[in-house]
């Protein structure tokens, strides 16, 4: 809103912009069978120095049990409105920089909600990362803290110790939970899982000592690894 100084009337200019383009939403409780629309303004110049317009007026008559007044204003270039109080935002991809402000944000592209702050959550495939959303490794699905950190893995991987590979073969074995497929050892704690799928303290010389995410493999030198990355 606002129109320079110009010989006619003109709504909005290149080199003087007051306000931008404001979307209003009012919502009003009537039973009557007809409604008129009142626009009042408080300019106080001429129409050639200050002005305003209306544009894309629509109306939408719904019924409701608990019907209740409401205004809202919504900037669509996120300057601030003084006094008209949005109490939610239409799209979860918007929030309210602060209570009774009238106005409605875009978060960031990358989250999917937000705050003043910054990122609340993010989409699939991404992490919360500060304030931000970083992107996850490629072999996860979701992640969360940090890239490699995965929570489900992509198509065909197995999940070992929240990391996804691409092979999980004996002496591992793999196990079926929520849609999610995980790679086992058969041994616990510090013990090495053997290429005969028995479990050792130790891995005897001439075979292969392999650490593979928390798992102590103990192999055949030309064996095949058991789990890749």
């Amino acid at each position: 809103m606002g129109a320079g100084s110009y010989g006619q009337s003109t709504c909005g200019s290149d080199t003087w912009k007051e306000f931008p383009p404001v979307q209003a939403v009012s919502t009003f409780i009537h039973s009557g069978d007809s409604v008129t629309i009142q626009f009042v303004h408080m300019l106080d110049q001429r129409t050639n120095d200050e002005s305003f317009g209306i544009r894309e007026v629509k109306m939408k008559f719904v019924n409701v049990t608990t019907p209740q007044n409401s205004l809202c204003g919504r900037s669509t270039t996120n300057v601030p409105l003084p006094k008209w109080p949005c109490t939610e935002c239409e799209s979860s991809h918007q929030y309210i920089p602060k209570a009774a402000s009238g106005t409605c944000v875009e978060c960031p592209t990358s989250c999917a909600t937000c705050n003043a702050k910054g990122c609340l959550s993010c989409y699939n495939g991404q992490y919360i990362d500060g304030t931000s959303c970083s992107q996850c490794d490629n072999s996860c699905a979701t992640c969360i803290n940090k890239a490699n950190y995965c929570l489900t893995c992509q198509p065909e991987l197995f999940m070992a110790s929240n990391f996804c590979y691409k092979s999980c073969s004996y002496p591992l074995f793999t196990t079926e939970s929520e849609g999610i497929t995980y790679c086992n050892s058969p041994c616990s704690g510090s013990q090495f899982a053997m290429w005969d799928g028995s479990c050792s303290l130790t891995c005897p010389s001439g075979l292969t000592n392999t650490i593979l995410s928390t798992y102590k493999v103990c192999t055949f030198p030309c064996s095949i690894n058991p789990i890749n990355s």
